[in-house]
């Protein structure tokens, strides 16, 4: 099973900021959607309070330590190691690791594919995605949008494929 991360990233590093997106891309949401849609996503419990739902058409898992965090419409994994061994066992072909940053940092170890969309821009934020090493990587330009009325800035949007084998998550 491929384990990929899939991210919007601002020039400095931002992801995030006050538990919302800082930016309105709507070519990149279609592209996020359109990506992982069909697939299981595998969110941090503070990523997902954000989205204020499970998003439809996914196998949604929640990785929250807190045996008192329940979720109505997702399922909760008390790591991530165990989300991924659930995807594969459940015969999950790609597996999307969603966010936020914390859940990053520790997928990256074990991640096949990155998805990444990079802002022409440096965005306020408190959530940052973690450095990559772009060495590990081969980068493929997948499409290049500039800033319109649907898209506040213009973006690249690049897939970075590890170029050796990732960190086994399994045991």
């Amino acid at each position: 099973m491929l384990v990929s991360l899939i991210a919007a990233v601002a020039k400095n590093g931002v992801i995030g900021r006050d538990n919302a997106l800082p930016w309105r891309l709507a070519d990149d949401m279609r592209h996020f959607v359109t990506t992982t849609r069909g697939h299981v996503v595998v969110t941090g419990r503070k990523n997902y309070e954000a989205m204020g739902r499970a998003l439809p058409k996914r196998r949604n898992l929640v990785v929250s330590r807190s045996e008192a965090f329940v979720v109505s419409d997702a399922e909760r994994v008390s790591s991530l190691e165990q989300a991924l061994i659930m995807a594969e066992d459940g015969g999950e072909s790609e597996v999307f690791v969603i966010g936020g940053g914390q859940i990053y940092s520790a997928a990256l170890p074990y991640a096949h594919r990155f998805y990444r969309t990079q802002l022409d821009a440096e965005v306020e934020g408190d959530v940052f995605f973690p450095v990559v090493d772009e060495a590990e990587f081969s980068i493929e330009l997948m499409f290049r949008q500039e800033a319109d009325l649907r898209n506040e800035c213009g973006f690249t949007v690049e897939l970075l494929s590890r170029k050796f084998p990732p960190k086994p998550y399994r045991r």
